[in-house]
């Protein structure tokens, strides 16, 4: 069975969202050492090099997410395509609710 071209297109974006994921992580663990050291003297070191760590974690997680879809949807499997609706899904739940928070007249906090 031959590949679809758009379903190509989609596993490179995956592959090419992977590579992002593990640049941005390798940059929040270095970001968070750096931030750490700046920040030694006034006693909150040792927050900012945690928080850099959590998040180059999520950042690591989240690209070899994108890797294993990539793989998923190169190899035409199946798990593949239901992997990339749940993201989708997931995206776009994301979306409204950030537009409906934006829309709502009333903001906790302001």
């Amino acid at each position: 069975m031959e590949r679809p071209t758009g379903v190509t297109i989609l596993a490179v974006l995956a592959f090419i969202f992977a590579g992002l994921g593990v640049l941005a992580a390798l940059v929040f663990f270095f970001m968070g050492g750096m931030l750490s050291k700046m920040a030694e003297s006034a006693g909150m070191g040792a927050v900012l090099a945690g928080a850099g760590a959590f998040v180059g974690v999520i950042a690591l997680i989240m690209g070899g997410l994108y890797l294993l879809v990539g793989v998923g949807l190169w190899k035409l499997e199946n798990w593949g395509r239901i992997l990339t609706l749940v993201f989708v899904a997931l995206g776009l739940l994301s979306a409204a609710l950030g537009l409906f928070s934006t829309l709502s007249p009333f903001q906790p906090g302001l």
